[in-house]
């Protein structure tokens, strides 16, 4: 048991030292969708975090309110049908009624894993750009990058599509 957690120290102390010897692991994917809805309409879609299951076919489960330091429950939709993929509870960390807000997901208290969502609206010709943004840092990154950069775009144009259907009802 000794050597088990000699062997854990020792991950911890390299990942520690990673992260202060490079420079900082920070990805970012960003989706854009221009809704042909009003601003108040489409921050009223990209808030409504309990109607997101329906009207979200990358979502399974969703609930909580957008509130500054309150907790979110999400569970993604699987590879198969039917079957529930990641489930996380992210936090408020940012909001700006109306125009934005982003979350925190974390694991390992931001040492590991890092995942940020941000949703910002400006107002344009034709409607409300919904601009929608995924970062993400810590140790785990660079072995997730690859997927990252494959498999998060279409999760977000996905949840940009179910936005816009909804706004523009």
């Amino acid at each position: 048991m000794k050597r088990f957690f000699q062997f854990i120290g020792f991950v911890l102390l390299v990942g520690i030292f990673y992260l202060f010897t490079q420079s900082p692991n920070i990805h970012e994917i960003t989706s854009e969708v221009v809704i042909a809805a009003p601003k108040d309409k489409v921050w009223a879609a990209v808030t409504d975090i309990n109607s997101w299951a329906e009207n979200n076919s990358a979502i399974n489960e969703a609930s909580g309110n957008v509130v500054l330091g309150r907790k979110l429950s999400l569970t993604m939709r699987g590879e198969e049908a039917g079957e529930n993929g990641p489930a996380y509870d992210p936090t408020i960390v940012e909001l700006d009624k109306g125009t934005s807000y982003r979350w925190r997901a974390k694991m390992g208290a931001e040492l590991i894993f890092t995942n940020d969502k941000q949703f910002e609206l400006e107002e344009v010709d034709g409607g409300t750009k919904l601009t929608h943004t995924e970062y993400f840092s810590g140790m785990l990154v660079p072995l997730m990058l690859d997927w990252f950069k494959v498999g998060v775009p279409p999760i977000l144009a996905e949840m940009n599509a179910g936005f816009k259907a909804t706004a523009e009802k």
